[in-house]
């Protein structure tokens, strides 16, 4: 806003060199033949970009006032309160968010749970990052190739999907509800605030679209968008929250669920 409240001084000089143009090509000169033609075509020129000049710093004057106004604004409101930018949470009736808190408490206990000696060989696989694998990978060129599992790990997934079928109702649950606001901590400093639900929800929507997955293979396609429309409504709740890493992790959802999308079609 500073550099923009600035004087131009380039605009002035161009305005100098144009005017003092048109003084020369005023000079007298021959009345007849070429030298007349040049002298009227460069005076129409020398006004022509005059004319240009002025349209250009009078637009950027008036950028300026409407620089200057929304400064004035933003002095008027104080200093900057990150709190104050941040949506109002809901009736936790309304808010889905600690569904999905609640959800993401679960699927790690049973993440780690995975990893105890003698856990079943499919709870490994899936846990380990089976759940996370993708429908498609890249193939030659910007193509993407069909990666689907193979019968035995859809069936392992089927498995460990229904043996945690507490999880996944938690994460339609809290997705179906009208709001997914986060409730963040107001009485820390900025850079000490945490997000633990980002990584919670780009989790349980790699889990949602593990479920599509399965539904899908049993011919179960429109349940399967389902659920990935509801990984996009985790993605729209994190839009809402002024904060750019949560942004990035909107967009990383999105593409979890494009990639979703395209899979469960093909």
């Amino acid at each position: 806003v500073e550099r923009a409240l600035k004087d131009q001084p380039a605009q002035g000089i161009a305005l100098t060199v144009v005017w003092g143009l048109i003084r020369l090509l005023r000079r007298p000169a021959s009345s007849s033949g070429w030298r007349l033609w040049c002298r009227r075509t460069g005076i129409g020129l020398a006004w022509a970009t005059t004319a240009l000049l002025l349209l250009w710093a009078g637009a950027d004057l008036w950028s300026q006032r409407l620089l200057e106004e929304e400064a004035q604004k933003a002095l008027a409101l104080g200093p900057l309160n990150f709190h104050q930018l941040l949506p109002p949470v809901p009736l936790a009736d309304e808010n889905g968010c600690w569904d999905l808190m609640l959800a993401g408490e679960l699927s790690g206990a049973r993440k780690s749970r995975a990893q105890a000696k003698g856990a079943p060989a499919e709870d490994k696989w899936f846990w380990n990052g089976g759940y996370t694998s993708a429908f498609m990978k890249k193939g030659s060129g910007n193509s993407y190739m069909p990666m689907p599992w193979s019968p035995k790990e859809m069936q392992d997934a089927r498995t460990v999907l229904a043996r945690n079928g507490d999880i996944l109702a938690l994460v339609r649950q809290g997705a179906d509800r009208p709001y997914l606001r986060q409730a963040f901590n107001t009485n820390v400093i900025l850079f000490n605030l945490q997000l633990p639900h980002l990584t919670r929800y780009r989790e349980l929507s790699q889990l949602l679209r593990a479920a599509a997955r399965v539904e899908a293979d049993a011919g179960q396609t429109d349940l399967a968008l389902q659920d990935l429309g509801r990984a996009a409504r985790i993605s729209r709740g994190l839009e809402e929250e002024p904060i750019l890493i949560s942004c990035l992790v909107s967009l990383a959802i999105r593409s979890i669920v494009c990639e979703g999308v395209d899979g469960v079609l093909k």
